[in-house]
């Protein structure tokens, strides 16, 4: 991603707290479909945050940094105690990752990388999406829970099962804070502790 963009971003608006629940909006359906226009909408943005990950009896924490720009992406997952930084750059053609021993590796798709060099891979045409709270638009889901507000509380897509414990607001927009990921072998929790969106 360009320098220029990520320091755009960067720039943007600073985290506020969420806002409270309102009445002027009673239909959750209506709130809903306003939020995965919105949200669906950005093209651009990045997320920092941390994330924990366990797969049976083994557990791993790492710091994480995901950017998103249309429908190529650079993540970032830090390991603790300056174990390294494994990135991986992809777009529709092609997705390369340069490992802490700074190989450059290239596969046709990021879940081959994942399970590869980690043990563990992930859907990442989904998680960009539900990183920002909403379904993917590409896949049916089996099971979908708004709260309160009207935002996504539940997702079942694929095999997954995706709960948002916690949004915050970016700018305009309302985004998780706290989210899991889970299917049968492998769990993540995620905190996402700044959002960057134009």
């Amino acid at each position: 991603m360009p320098l220029a963009l990520l320091l755009a971003l960067t720039a943007g608006c600073a985290l506020q707290p969420p806002r409270p629940p309102g009445t002027s909006e009673p239909d959750r359906t209506a709130r809903w479909q306003r939020q995965v226009a919105e949200v669906g909408a950005l093209e651009q943005w990045i997320a920092v945050g941390r994330v924990s990950i366990r797969q049976g009896r083994q557990g791993w924490n790492a710091g994480l940094q995901w950017a998103q720009t249309g429908t190529g992406f650079r993540l970032r997952i830090m390991a603790p105690l300056a174990q390294g930084t494994w990135q991986i750059e992809g777009s529709a053609e092609a997705v390369a990752m340069t490992t802490p021993q700074q190989e450059y590796l290239l596969a046709a798709d990021v879940e081959t990388l994942l399970q590869t060099q980690l043990g563990w891979s992930l859907p990442v045409d989904g998680v960009r999406y539900w990183l920002t709270g909403i379904p993917d638009p590409a896949r049916s889901y089996e099971l979908l829970r708004l709260n309160d507000e009207g935002l996504l509380q539940e997702l079942e897509q694929g095999d997954w099962h995706i709960v948002v414990q916690e949004y915050q607001t970016a700018c305009q927009y309302l985004l998780p804070r706290r989210l899991t990921l889970e299917r049968t072998d492998l769990s993540l929790r995620l905190a996402v502790t700044q959002w960057q969106v134009p």
